[in-house]
């Protein structure tokens, strides 16, 4: 019996996981991808565009692998972007809002 044909639990980075599986063989995906600029000094992202140019990649290919029908769950937040000094004010990022679109 081959690993796709009982049940299997992957704990792995979405975006190299997805890649090894083969089409229409999934029935549920749950991720929590990096959270845009979190902390600066974690921050994997130059841009936001780049952010959601990484999920999008990774809503393809979750798109690939799962049977129709079937279940993606993806976990996010909206980000605060602090203000740089009292003189200006913060910016939220509607991320969930731009992963919906996407």
């Amino acid at each position: 019996m081959s690993p796709l044909e009982h049940d299997l639990l992957i704990n792995d980075d979405a975006a190299h996981a997805l890649k090894e599986l083969p089409a229409n063989s999934v029935d549920l995906i749950f991720t929590s991808p990096p959270y845009y600029n979190a902390k600066t000094e974690y921050s994997e992202f130059l841009t936001y565009d780049k952010y959601l140019a990484f999920i999008k990649e990774i809503v393809e290919e979750a798109t690939r692998v799962l049977i129709p029908g079937k279940f993606f769950v993806m976990d996010s937040s909206p980000v605060l972007i602090p203000r740089i000094d009292r003189n200006h004010s913060s910016t939220r990022l509607a991320v969930p809002y731009d992963i919906h679109k996407i």
